[in-house]
């Protein structure tokens, strides 16, 4: 998931209305938080990681390995991070995640347990 998705899960969650109050929440620099909205850091670095995790109540561990897995380049490092990630059930909330986690898990062949 893009770093973009997990601010609007915090922003969602806590009922805010901007990426100014969403950067306030976090304790972020506001600046960051466009980045993140604008691609230019397409995903969270581990200490914003760990704060998002904080604001949604989830575990780190799991954030964590969602943004690594949007990272890499390899499709089968890719799968096996998401696939780690989902057993941790952080990505069965999102929308659409358990779909992506299948399609790397088909074009790999590695094995999805649920959760």
């Amino acid at each position: 998931m893009k770093a973009s998705d997990w601010i609007d899960q915090v922003k969602t969650r806590m009922g805010l209305t901007s990426d100014y109050a969403a950067a306030a929440a976090l304790g972020i620099n506001r600046s960051m938080v466009s980045k993140y909205r604008n691609g230019r850091t397409p995903t969270l670095d581990e200490d914003t990681a760990l704060l998002v995790a904080k604001a949604l109540g989830e575990r780190p561990e799991a954030i964590i390995l969602d943004q690594a897995a949007e990272r890499v380049h390899s499709p089968e490092v890719r799968a096996a991070l998401l696939d780690a990630a989902r057993r941790l059930c952080i990505l069965c909330k999102v929308p659409n995640a358990i779909e992506v986690i299948a399609s790397y898990a088909r074009a790999t062949g590695v094995s999805l347990v649920g959760c």
